[in-house]
This record gives C-alpha cells, structure tokens and sequence, in this order.
C-alpha cells in the first residue's frame, strides 16, 4: 500500500483541511481540501519556492493576484492565496471541477461529435474573451488546463499566469518557450528560432486562439494537426500545412472545417483579428452544423433487396394454383381502383390550376399597389469602445443591387423600398462585422432594424516617451503594459492601460492612460524627472561565518529600491555603493544580512557604517542553521564584534531574541562556555545572576561545604535553569561525603572485611579520581595516628 502523502490532514491558513492527493504536475502539486469556514470542497495548489528568488516571489504573488482578480462562469474560480512554511511554500484554493481534465476524457473515450466539440468550445472563448479584456493572455490552453464539471456538461479553463518551472528562468521573464510546444502557437515558439526572449515579442489574445483550434482539432479528430516528438521536428512539420479535418474523420461541415482552419493558421494575421469575431464565427458554424445534424436522414443503400425465403419442400400443385387465383383477382381489383382515382385526380388539377390563375392575378395587383411603400431604417448602433463626444459620427449607407444605383446615407426618417442590398460602413478607428454584408428588405416588413457592431482598431504604440517639458524624446529601459513587457512599437486596444515605464536616468513611471479610437499613433507622453546619485563608502563590510559578504539591500522611502538602480561592490574590506534615487526621496536605508542603517537624504553623509541589528532578520538567519556547531561559531561572531550592539537593542527586540534562545536550548544542561549560552545569560538578568552563584560554588574545595552549598542552591533555585544541574551537583557531592564517612569508619580496627571492601569499592566507582585522592589523604593521616599495622592500600588490596 502507498505510504500517505505527509500533506494529508494538514490545515493551511486556519481554513483549508487538505483531503487527498489529486496530483502533481510540472509547477507543483494539487490536493482536495475542505474549506471549514464555509463546510464546501475545493482545490489547493502548491508551489515550493527553494528555488526563486524574491523578485520571482513577488511577481508571482502578483500574478496569483491578478488572478483572484479574474471571475468568470467559464473560468476555474481562485478563492484564496497564501503561503505557508521557511522557506515559503506558496498555494491558492480554488474551485474544484470534479469532472477532471479534458485530456483525461479524450484517453478515456476518444475524439467527439462536432457538435459538442462548438458547444464545450463556444463558452471557453467567452472565458478567454473576458481574460483578454482584463489583459491577461492564458498562454497554454492544453486539453489539460479545460477542466470538466460532474456532469462533463461545460468546460472551464485553469491555470490562469500560473508560475513557471525553474527552467523558465522568472515569472514573467523568460527564456523558454511559454505554453506546451505542441498547442503553442508559432509566435510563441519565435524564440527557439531567433534566441530572442518570448515575453519580448508580441502576444496577444490570438496566441490563445490558435491553441483553443489546436485543442478543438484533437477533440474531432483524436490527435493534434502537428504531431512531434520534440521541438526541432516540430518547427519542421511547422512549415507543412496541417492535415486537413475531412481527410482524418472523413465528412465534415465545410463551415467548421474553415473555423479550425483559420484559428490555427500559421501566420497570425489569417487567424480572426479579435475575439469578438472569432465569437461570431463560432456562433453562424454552430448554428449550421447543429441544422446538418438535425435533418440528416438515414437513406438505405440502393443495393439493399429483400431475399424470399427459402422452403426446405416445394409447393404442391394445389397450392401452386390457389395462389395463381389469388393474385390474379388481386391484379384486377387493384387496377379499377387506379383507374377510378386517375379520373378524381385529373378534375382535382384542373380545379387547382384555375385557383392559381386567379390568385396570381390578385397578387399582381396588390404588388402594384404596396410595391411603392417605403420601409423606414433604423439603424442600433453599438461599440466596444465608446467613442468620445467630439469624436466623428460614423457614415452608414446601404446600395441597391439594381444598376447604377446611388448610395443611400442611413439618417433619421431614411425609408427604403423593398428589395437587395449591400451595407457600406466608414468609421476612422474601427472596423464593422456588418461592412459590405447583404440585407433583404421585405413588403412585408414594418421596419428595418440594422444592427452595426463597431469594434475599435487596435492602435501602433511608439515605445519612445516624450519628455513633456523639455520636448526630448527618451528610450525607456524597460515598458510594461498592463503587467506585460513591450519592446519595439507594438499595437494596443483603445481603452484604460496601466503603464510602467523604467529609466536609466529617470524616475520610474506608474500611470493609467486613456487610449481613444483613431487612426493616428500613440505618442507616450510625460513629465519626466531626473534621478539623483549617491556615492556610499563604509567601513563594515558584513559578512557570513563562512566568509562570503551578505548581499546588500537599498530601500528608499520605506520601499524597496530595484536593484537595476544600484550596484556594489567590496574592495580592501570596504563597501562602495553607487545608488540612483529620485529627487523627491525623503529617506534611504541600507541592509546587508540583519545589520541596517536608516538616515534622511539631507544626512546621507551619517551613513557610513551599519550600526542596527534587526532582530527579526537575525531570528530567521539563527533559525535557518542547520548544524548547533556552525550556530555556536555565528553566536561567537556575535558576542565577539556585536555585544555592545545587542545590549543596546530595545527591551522588547532583547525579549524576542532571548526568547528564541530559551526555545533554542531547551532540553539542554546549561553550559557556561558555549556561546549560545553566553549570549541568553547576557539577555537575562536573573538567569545571569544564578550563572554568577552557579560559578562560585564550583569553587569550593570542601565536601561538606560544597554538599550544604548545592543544597541550599537547589531549594532557593529550584525553578532555574540550572536547578538540575545543581541537583546533580548535590547527589554527587552526598556519594562524596558518604564514601569519606565509610571509609574512615571501616579503617579504624585497621582491617577491612570482604563487604565492607565492596561496599567502598562500589562507592568509589561513583566518584571522580580526583575527589577520591583528597578523601584518602585524610585516611592515610588518620591511619599513621592510630599506628595501623596496615597502609591504606594493603587494606584495600582484594587479597
């Protein structure tokens, strides 16, 4: 049987009880867990971090962030995130789908019906859609990221910006592909052909969209349109066209068949510009597929005959007649009565055409009569993007498939006669689905209701900022947009942006910006302020009991400063700092290991050493060794440069070091030459003074003095830590004074007997040489006093 995972029954954040293991995959591992707050099911994720650094730490606790952020019906729900253990263990809850993964149900029961295949794809883009509004690109739709609910009913996507391997290098820095190699789309695997960082290059909501066709083609057909190994066969069958559909599953919708086609066309451009169109375009394929499928008649095959079975006997020949009679009156019947209908059907058709002949002539007179009504057109017009109130109004016309007819403008109180038509439709900034579409204006109709749906243009960002006040233009170091690193010009979605830019020599930027519809580039454009830089010389250089130097940390203001905007470096055991901070910094602090110093901009020339010890860093730094003799030589660093820094410390950080001391050495006999002792002895008062009797009382060279001494020590003491200490001291001290007492009153007939040698014997193996040689001097005086015939050795003597 499988030993139980050391997870199980674990209680994370006070809430999450985990249940079971679910599995692991190549970013961490996943548990059911019972949310005991509110008594439901869900799905807890883990992620250790050995192996990130803090930067990596905070960005994905970023990301998990965004995450949280991201509601939708078809997207897995992140109810919490946290982190638990040293070093951290991050892990988020979330909605559990029991229904397991979409790549568990294509192992278990193969490709699918085209139909269902649009009905589970059709809710996964609207999550995707709604992801992409919010800025987030998924990055691997895999079959195992669409999760299935019980009923296997609808699919749901997961793993929303999840943190990638070690391998990946960062969270959202990369030099590996982002995304499984075979769903991945052919820009995101850009890198592996020009070594150039994917995050780099330009993604956008249709990286997701070839993956979902890629995952929409192996649920028809039961394998994906490229099939590899590895990556370098897979950048050469890249270059092929994929199978077609029809030739993997034989019949097939033409209309899906171009669905798939274009999602997963190698250049991006071919694939639908935007999620609302490939939405549409789903929406007309599902429709069509779902009618093909609704009156499919199955037709027997033409060569299908009914075989007369066979007799074992042949018929006799009264048989063989009664059925010749049998047919022939059959015959006869059966012909009167064609004859009799043929007549009826014949006076039915005449009657029939004369109906039609008059209806005909009635409806040519009422078409000259109503043919002349004009149609009103209304046209409901609708934007993603609202345009702004002084922007341009967009132009409608419609045109008549008759000759040389005129545009109409669609305006107020424009009426139409019945017939065909095309819509034209010019908007600066933004394309329409219905531009050049066919409308059919019916006489029957009361009014024509034209629906426009106008989606912005995506517009060419320039990555160069224009400095407000001076007019220049500068390169930024680095430009994120909405969380995402840019490079180059690039095209963005009119709307609300977060913009992050970073300067060499300039503050950083943190803004919102308004991207309206247009035609025209985006200038970035701000005031832009210089950086200031400080030049640091100290004299402590940190360093660890191994040797090595304690990495150095720069906060400005209380925030930590990126360390693109300082350096270090160590040379004749100082340390020289080049900081860059902004002009309007108040404060700057150094830290290296648990040692810091905190000085106003206007005194930066104080910060020449670092004199504080935080205590909190110190804790961590202790709790992290591992061996109790590399933790004695760092508590000896400390005692033997920092003492004076330590008893300077606050009331409150000494108590929390003292206290973590106390939990340290517990279950240990005090010991007054072992530094970690030493320095928990400096922190306490009243343990200090015990230390202080402690030691007096090792130097006393009397046993009857030592015995009442220890005595007296244990009863007054007996809470200390050195109470059982001390209590052996008065056990060993009570065998001490009791083999003297023995020994002396055995000796006084000058003979020793077998048990009375026994008994001294035995005594004497409890107590140190040392002690036994002081009690015998005293009986070897005794002895020559008395004039014993015997020394004390020929007495102890086993003869």
């Amino acid at each position: 049987m499988a030993d139980k995972h050391p997870m199980i029954g674990r209680v994370l954040a006070d809430d999450y009880k985990i249940v079971s293991f679910l599995g692991r995959g190549g970013m961490g591992s996943v548990f059911s867990a019972r949310q005991l707050s509110l008594n439901r099911q869900v799905a807890i994720k883990l992620f250790p971090t050995c192996d990130m650094t803090t930067a990596e730490l905070q960005r994905f606790e970023r990301e998990i962030a965004t995450m949280a952020t991201i509601s939708h019906a078809n997207i897995v729900t992140v109810y919490h995130r946290d982190k638990f253990g040293d070093p951290p263990t991050l892990f988020y809850a979330m909605e559990l789908m029991e229904g397991g993964s979409l790549r568990n149900y294509l192992n278990q029961n193969g490709k699918m019906l085209p139909n269902n295949v649009l009905r589970l794809a059709r809710p996964v883009a609207e999550g995707l859609y709604y992801a992409h509004q919010k800025g987030c690109i998924h990055r691997d739709i895999k079959p195992d990221n669409l999760l299935f609910d019980r009923n296997y009913r609808n699919l749901k996507v997961a793993d929303f910006g999840i943190v990638k391997r070690k391998s990946d290098a960062s969270i959202t820095k990369t030099q590996a592909m982002v995304g499984t190699f075979v769903y991945a789309s052919p820009e995101q695997m850009h890198w592996y052909e020009t070594d150039e960082n994917v995050d780099e290059l330009e993604l956008d909501e249709r990286a997701d969209q070839y993956a979902l066709g890629v995952v929409m083609y192996e649920m028809i057909c039961g394998c994906p349109p490229y099939q590899a190994k590895n990556m370098v066969s897979l950048m050469k069958s890249l270059n092929e066209p994929p199978v077609p559909l029809s030739e993997r599953v034989g019949v097939i919708s033409p209309s899906l068949n171009w669905l798939i086609s274009t999602m997963i066309s190698r250049p991006r451009d071919e694939r639908f510009s935007s999620d609302e169109e490939l939405l549409a375009a789903m929406d007309s394929v599902e429709l069509e597929v779902a009618a093909s499928v609704s009156t499919r008649v199955l037709l027997p095959k033409q060569s299908a005959t009914i075989a007369p079975t066979a007799s074992k006997k042949s018929l006799s020949e009264t048989e063989k007649q009664f059925i010749q009679n049998l047919q022939t009156v059959t015959n006869n019947e059966s012909s009167e009565v064609i004859r009799k209908y043929k007549r009826i059907l014949l006076i039915s058709l005449a009657i029939l055409f004369s109906l039609i002949a008059v209806i005909g002539l009635y409806e040519l007179f009422l078409h000259n009569k109503i043919i002349t009504r004009k149609i009103p057109v209304v046209a409901n017009v609708q934007y993603d993007v609202t345009p702004p109130a002084d922007y341009t109004k967009p132009q409608i016309y419609i045109e008549s498939y008759v000759a040389n007819a005129q545009k109409i403008p669609i305006v107020a109180q424009t009426r139409i006669k019945p017939g065909s038509y095309t819509i034209f439709i010019d908007f600066p900034g933004y394309t329409c689905l219905q531009n050049k579409s066919t409308i059919t204006v019916t006489k029957e109709q009361n009014t024509l209701l034209l629906n426009i749906n106008f989606v912005a243009k995506k517009r060419l960002v320039n990555t160069e900022v224009t400095d407000i006040a001076t007019k220049q233009q500068v390169t930024p170091a680095s430009l994120k947009i909405d969380g995402k690193k840019v490079q180059g010009e690039f095209l963005l979605k009119p709307g609300t942006h977060k913009v992050d830019l970073y300067f060499h020599s300039h503050e950083e930027i943190h803004s919102d910006i308004v991207v309206t519809p247009a035609e025209s580039p985006v200038q970035l454009e701000f005031y832009l302020r210089p950086l200031r830089e400080i030049i640091l010389n100290l004299d402590t250089v940190v360093q660890k009991v191994d040797g090595s130097y304690y990495p150095v940390e720069v906060w400005v203001d209380n925030v930590p400063l990126d360390e693109k905007y300082y350096r270090y470096d160590v040379k004749k055991s100082r340390l020289h700092c080049f900081i860059k901070v902004p002009s309007h910094a108040k404060n700057i602090m150094l830290q290296s290991g648990y040692f810091y110093q905190k000085v106003s901009i206007k005194e930066i020339y104080l910060l020449n050493d670092l004199p504080n010890i935080d205590v909190e860093r110190l804790l961590k730094h202790l709790a992290s060794i591992a061996k109790r003799e590399d933790l004695s030589l760092q508590v000896e660093k400390l005692l033997g440069n920092d003492l004076e820094k330590i008893q300077s410390l606050p009331q409150q950080q000494k108590q929390m070091l003292y206290k973590f001391l106390v939990s340290l050495l517990e279950g240990e006999n005090p010991n007054l030459q072992d530094p970690s002792w030493k320095l928990r002895l400096s922190l306490s008062k009243a343990e200090a003074k015990e230390a202080e009797y402690f030691k007096k009382l090792l130097t006393i060279d009397d046993f009857d003095e030592n015995l009442r001494q220890w005595k007296s020590f244990s009863k007054k003491y007996s809470q200390s830590v050195f109470a059982s200490r001390a209590l052996k001291q008065v056990e060993y001290y009570q065998k001490v004074v009791n083999y003297r007492k023995i020994l002396q009153k055995s000796v006084k007939d000058c003979y020793l007997s077998l048990s009375e040698k026994r008994t001294i014997f035995n005594l004497k193996s409890k107590i140190a040489d040392e002690d036994v040689k002081k009690i015998h001097l005293v009986v070897k005086k005794y002895l020559k006093q008395v004039n014993c015939g015997e020394s004390l050795e020929q007495m102890l003597s086993e003869k």
